[in-house]
């Protein structure tokens, strides 16, 4: 019997720390996630030696379009 109420006691305990965490990390959800900010930031994208890049083709308001110098693509080795 003792030992039953041991892992009794135990599986209590256990989710009142389960109960306690989610409710923690739901109210941090909520107070962090009220307002949403973005910044502007810079990247280069850099290829492997003797690899090329394109922008390639896209499709816009079921417009193809392609980034291309007459009629060429336009291949990169760094995409800025």
């Amino acid at each position: 019997m003792k030992k039953l109420t041991q892992k009794l006691v135990l599986s209590v305990i256990t989710m009142a720390l389960v109960v306690v965490a989610l409710g923690t990390s739901t109210f941090a959800w909520f107070t962090l996630t009220n307002t949403a900010t973005t910044q502007a930031f810079q990247a280069q994208i850099t290829a492997g030696q003797g690899i090329e890049m394109t922008l390639g083709t896209r499709t816009v308001d079921g417009e193809t379009v392609t980034w291309a110098v007459d009629g060429d693509t336009i291949w990169y080795t760094v995409l800025p």
